[in-house]
């Protein structure tokens, strides 16, 4: 920290105070408070510190107790809806046994399934779909995406809340009954986890994105980083592991518990292996999505019957269903309610917000999509590519804080693809000059061969929208890699309103 500010870079002093004021706390409460903290700590039961040690929370979510501390003082009370007098509690907090006995009787549950999603793309359609299928499944789910902080379905906070101090807010709920947290790079690096082990540990893919951020240069770096997540498993826990990736494979020995691998190929040898060994994996084989384990094969569901994917169209969308599928196996959900909630987990703004949402506006159709690195762009004009068009028209962007060389080759991929092109630039720069990105797009665009007649910069993305929508034609295909989804929707709403007048 001290060599990061000489340096003068950026530190989070407000995760450091935080952890020296548990430490502080940690050694100044009482000596029976000290004995329930470290019998908690032995039986695995999470214990956190509240109004800087006023109370001591034991368990998760919906099972979570409450202890009362009295700092410096010889006895603690018991503050979780239990009823004894004070003398029988000074008796009790005698040994921190017996009152973690008393808290949590023998087979009472102290804390929820935690599931947490890492890699760099499909994080948060898989963790939206592990959300579906425990929603489904009778739970209340508390989950944390790159878009938001809910409750089952209700949003209780936008923004981007993949970190720790988000993922705590769901864990010290008293609604939750399920867990299913988005863990990205940055929280990961910056904070830590919120969580000292999980049920389930989810890595989607590693690719090329963020590097030269947060002192991370290499990919090896980055899979150390998101690694973290596969170590903080529980011993009886399940990491499911994309065996496509040759990356995410190269690091499963660090993974702890059980594996569960996903394949787009029945053949993978990897998963072969794991499967001749008794393994449970997940894989598409012709048209559906099938099971592997202890030598028993089903199938669980149809991929027409996973609207998400398009019939199949959207390869991207298998890879992120079969993550989902692993993850619903790894905690015991029957496939019966698997099938159900994927049958209903559209590509719309209501099961998904922003991750390939189309809407038909009579002669043509409008996608809107965050694609933000070049192997999102590659999978999403990938499915693209799949539908019926005329012409594919795509509205731009790069976020300013990727590489020189990322930002071209997105360029240029797009280049290779749309039939025109508009570029648009986000509001928040991340320390480019304005129309920088935009000029590195165009570049990237020409050499993809797309001439210059057919490329415009329009950097404000309503003003851009827009424009395509303006020009659009019969058959017309248009995707919109956005910054801000509501201005647009809205866009998009007034426009069927028009036309459905």
């Amino acid at each position: 920290t001290i060599n990061a500010l000489i340096a003068g870079e950026a530190v989070d002093m407000d995760s450091k105070i935080s952890k020296l004021k548990n430490i502080f706390v940690e050694h100044d409460i009482d000596i029976s408070t000290k004995a329930i903290i470290s019998e908690a700590k032995k039986r695995n039961i999470p214990v956190s510190l509240v109004n800087d040690g006023e109370l001591i929370r034991l368990g998760y979510g919906k099972y979570q107790k409450h202890v009362s501390a009295t700092l410096f003082e010889d006895t603690s009370s018991i503050a979780a809806g239990i009823t004894c007098s004070k003398q029988s509690a000074k008796e009790v907090l005698n040994a921190g046994s017996s009152i973690l006995d008393t808290i949590f009787p023998q087979g009472a549950l102290f804390t929820i399934p935690i599931v947490s999603i890492t890699g760099t793309n499909g994080k948060t359609t898989t963790t939206r779909m592990i959300s579906s299928i425990l929603r489904h499944q009778g739970f209340t789910v508390g989950t944390t995406t790159s878009q938001g902080i809910y409750i089952n379905d209700r949003r209780i906070k936008a923004g981007d809340t993949t970190g720790p101090k988000s993922a705590k807010s769901i864990l010290h709920n008293t609604e939750v009954e399920a867990a299913v947290l988005e863990t990205a790079r940055g929280g990961i690096i910056r904070r830590g986890l919120a969580y000292e082990k999980a049920d389930v540990a989810v890595f989607t893919n590693l690719t090329r994105d963020h590097i030269g951020m947060d002192d991370i240069n290499t990919m090896d770096e980055l899979l150390n980083a998101k690694s973290l997540v596969l170590e903080a498993v529980k011993d009886n826990g399940v990491c499911v592991l994309n065996a496509d990736d040759p990356r995410v494979m190269k690091i499963r020995k660090k993974a702890k518990g059980k594996q569960i691998l996903f394949s787009l190929d029945d053949k993978n040898p990897i998963l072969l292996e794991h499967m001749d060994k008794g393994g449970t994996a997940v894989y598409r084989r012709e048209n559906g999505v099938y099971t592997s384990s202890g030598g028993v094969t089903k199938k669980i569901i149809g991929l027409k019957d996973i609207p998400a994917t398009l019939d199949g169209k959207l390869v991207h969308n298998i890879y992120n269903s079969m993550a989902a599928i692993g993850a619903c196996l790894a905690i015991e959900v029957p496939f019966s309610v698997i099938k159900k909630a994927l049958s209903e987990f559209n590509c719309d703004a209501s099961s998904n917000p922003g991750r390939f949402n189309i809407y038909d506006l009579g002669e043509f159709k409008v996608i809107m999509d965050f694609g933000h690195n070049i192997d999102g762009y590659r999978v999403t004009l990938q499915g693209l590519k799949a539908l019926a068009h005329s012409r594919l028209v795509g509205l731009i962007r790069a976020p300013g804080d990727r590489l020189f060389t990322d930002i071209i080759s997105m360029g240029k991929i797009s280049g290779m693809t749309f039939d025109r092109i508009i570029i648009r630039e986000d509001k928040d720069l991340r320390g480019r000059q304005p129309l920088e990105v935009a000029n590195l797009l165009y570049h990237g665009a020409l050499t993809g061969g797309m001439s210059n007649d057919r490329i415009e910069i329009i950097p404000d993305e309503e003003e851009a929208l827009k424009k395509a929508i303006k020009e659009a034609r019969n058959g017309d295909v248009i995707i919109i890699f956005f910054e801000k989804m509501e201005p647009l929707m809205q866009i998009i709403e007034e426009y069927k309103t028009h036309i459905y007048r």
